[in-house]
């Protein structure tokens, strides 16, 4: 630790816990990264990104998380088939 000189502009550093980090099966929110295309992983000229790695990170399998189906099918119990059905589609 350091001492501010009188009349000095710094101040004493304060000391930042980490951040909690919870189990991904216990959070509210999750957040799914996709890696995209090989074009858009590459596009970043990194010596790091090689197609070794693309090919490894793309094909990371945790498993299935179905936490998102009971809510669906409230979803569709609330707004009604066809009104779920046409927010689904495609266009």
């Amino acid at each position: 630790m350091f001492r501010a000189q009188k009349g000095s502009k710094r101040k004493k550093k304060r000391s930042i816990p980490p951040p909690k980090i919870s189990r991904i099966d216990q959070t509210l929110l999750r957040v799914h990264h996709y890696l995209g295309s090989w074009e858009a992983y590459n596009s970043r000229k990194d010596i790091r990104r090689t197609r070794e790695k693309f090919e490894e990170k793309g094909n990371v399998d945790f498993g299935s998380d179905d936490d998102i189906r009971p809510w669906l099918n409230t979803f569709i119990d609330l707004v009604g088939e066809e009104k779920a059905q046409n927010l689904l589609v495609n266009e």
